[in-house]
């Protein structure tokens, strides 16, 4: 299962008619994620750290170009505070990660 922390239009064909984001909980991504191969595109060092930390398993730094289609799934982790320090191992205080299931229709 793909995990990102960001979205962008150039990830998804031009002929997709549904892009579905529905949030889910640490506890359902976390669910989703085991037993199955875990691919990163998670650019930034430190959220890697706290994403392994929160999903409990290895979350790798990958910078990669993803493109998805029809058919596709990724768990989205969307950061949500203040700009995280680079060496940053934890959640800077008031900041949290919201997940959601990417589905493209």
């Amino acid at each position: 299962m793909l995990l990102l922390n960001a979205l962008s239009g150039n990830m998804f064909n031009a002929d997709m008619s549904v892009i579905r984001l529905t949030r889910i909980d640490t506890l359902r991504a976390i669910e989703l994620l085991h037993g199955v191969a875990l691919e990163s595109a998670i650019g930034h060092k430190a959220a890697a750290k706290i994403l392994s930390q929160a999903l409990g398993q290895e979350v790798r730094k990958n910078r990669v170009t993803v493109k998805m289609g029809t058919g596709s799934s990724a768990i989205l982790a969307q950061y949500v505070g203040p700009r995280l320090e680079e060496n940053a191992t934890e959640l800077p205080s008031g900041a949290r990660i919201d997940f959601f299931l990417l589905e493209v229709c």
